[in-house]
């Protein structure tokens, strides 16, 4: 069942001003494209914070090519339909196991979500996706488990979620009621429909970890007023920690963190008032080296507080509260500049937490997904994004495809670079070619699985399409 809301719709064009004087433009180089808002989820009553949403994730379903939002309440889990602009819909809606909760959060592996919530009483709830856009399907939840010995092997609430390589890392997970928080957590989710616990890890070894990023099992844990652990988990019965960077200016309660598609720059937030993103060279763990800050509007505000970011290419884009998202280009780490900006929230900032909670800035489409704490889900542009229609401009062949793929342009293109990512838009290959107009291009061994190529020509995206391997 479907259920509709009323959408409305506004056109951003460059900066768009405000009637009431000396307040900030709501946009820059950005774009609303649709809004949701369910009147079904009402303002949190237990908890100070007086929110609605949190967390954002999205999801695109390789069957028809529909891109959906996944965005948290203190309810629930809502998958809304954002393919088109102008009639996005709650496609899905499946209930936590609390009614008051601030944090959700919320990461895809294939067709499966995978959910979690840090407040109350809850479990990790494992959602199949594939049956939409007519429904959602649980189908793992430990509290539906009578079968208490199943139950060792999970958690019933955690903070954030970082999934690779059939791993699930889990930070700050507990064991029901009367146990304790653990710091860290590494569980198998080879069987995606039954998660494993395979090692818990005590706060004395890496702190009461926030937030990750892994790449290449190399994990990037984020520890509050620890800092941040970098820890090798090849071996995840005997990690090697790297270095544990602290001490470092502005350093508050130390939040989150993401990696470039180099693997050379990192930026991490700390969620304290007045500490800006840090910008970091990262090539060297063991000695990262501070190049830059990032402050909304490229002005140090002491009331501004970042929350969670990601890199798209070379741009850091980063959910900020009362200051929406802002994009910063990093071509240069050492002196970057300010992109875009979108402001969910116009009320002024009064050092607590209210606007713009996450961001997802993944999606084929490159719509780019914000949650807002108090009014719901905004889908926007960023005009650098734009991909530009070149209708038979190019030629791409076989789809699905092996091992090579043949390309096509009917124009020369000059500094090519060919891209492709999964699905979730984590960047699985990329190349640098020769110029010209016909290429052959060969691909490395690839899971059987949707993909999507994106063709850069002189540091500007000129095409994008999925494809199948097969």
């Amino acid at each position: 069942m479907r259920l509709k809301y009323n959408v409305f719709l506004f056109v951003f064009l460059g900066v768009v001003g405000l009637s009431l004087l000396g307040q900030k433009p709501q946009a820059l180089n950005m774009k609303l494209l649709s809004h949701w808002d369910s009147p079904l989820v009402t303002v949190d009553t237990v908890h100070s914070f007086g929110s609605r949403y949190n967390e954002i994730w999205g999801w695109i379903n390789p069957k028809d090519s529909r891109e959906y939002a996944i965005i948290g309440s203190h309810i629930g889990t809502h998958i809304v339909d954002i393919t088109d602009n102008s009639q996005v819909y709650e496609a899905g809606f499946v209930r936590g196991r609390s009614d008051f909760v601030v944090n959700r959060d919320f990461k895809t592996y294939g067709k499966y979500l995978y959910a979690f919530a840090d407040q109350d009483v809850g479990s990790i709830q494992v959602i199949d996706l594939s049956y939409l856009p007519d429904s959602v399907h649980v189908v793992y939840d430990d509290f539906l488990y009578s079968d208490y010995d199943k139950k060792d092997t999970l958690f019933d609430k955690a903070h954030t979620l970082f999934i690779e390589n059939g791993k699930m890392y889990i930070a700050s997970p507990k064991h029901f009621a009367d146990a304790p928080v653990y710091g860290f957590a590494v569980v198998d989710i080879s069987n995606p429909e039954f998660p494993i616990v395979r090692k818990p890890y005590d706060q004395l070894q890496f702190g009461r970890v926030h937030a990750m990023y892994i790449r290449n099992d190399t994990a990037y844990l984020n520890a509050g007023g620890r800092g941040v652990y970098i820890v090798d988990f090849k071996d995840i019965d005997n990690p090697v920690t790297l270095n544990q960077y602290q001490n470092y200016p502005y350093a508050g309660y130390n939040h989150t963190g993401w990696m470039s598609d180099t693997g050379k720059i990192y930026i991490m937030a700390d969620e304290t008032w007045g500490t800006p993103v840090k910008v970091l060279n990262m090539k060297d763990p063991s000695n990262p080296e501070l190049l830059s800050y990032l402050n909304p509007y490229m002005q140090y505000d002491s009331n501004a507080v970042p929350h969670n970011q990601f890199f798209v290419g070379q741009y850091a884009i980063n959910s900020y509260y009362y200051d929406g998202v802002q994009i910063f280009d990093l071509s240069d780490p050492k002196n970057p500049t300010l992109a875009g900006y979108f402001d969910t929230y116009l009320g002024e900032n009064n050092r607590s937490f209210k606007g713009n909670w996450g961001v997802y800035p993944f999606l084929p489409s490159r719509k780019i997904l914000l949650s807002d704490m108090q009014t719901g889900l905004y889908v926007v542009e960023f005009e650098p994004f734009s991909i530009p229609k070149y209708g038979d401009d190019f030629t791409i062949y076989p789809n699905p495809a092996h091992s090579v793929l043949n390309i096509k342009a009917k124009n020369k293109l000059l500094k090519p670079i060919f891209k492709l990512y999964d699905q979730t838009g984590k960047l699985v290959f990329a190349q640098a070619l020769e110029a010209g107009n016909i290429f052959n291009w060969i691909l490395p061994t690839l899971a059987k699985n949707l993909y999507f190529i994106e063709i850069i020509d002189n540091d500007q995206r000129v095409f994008s399409q999925k494809i199948m391997v097969d």
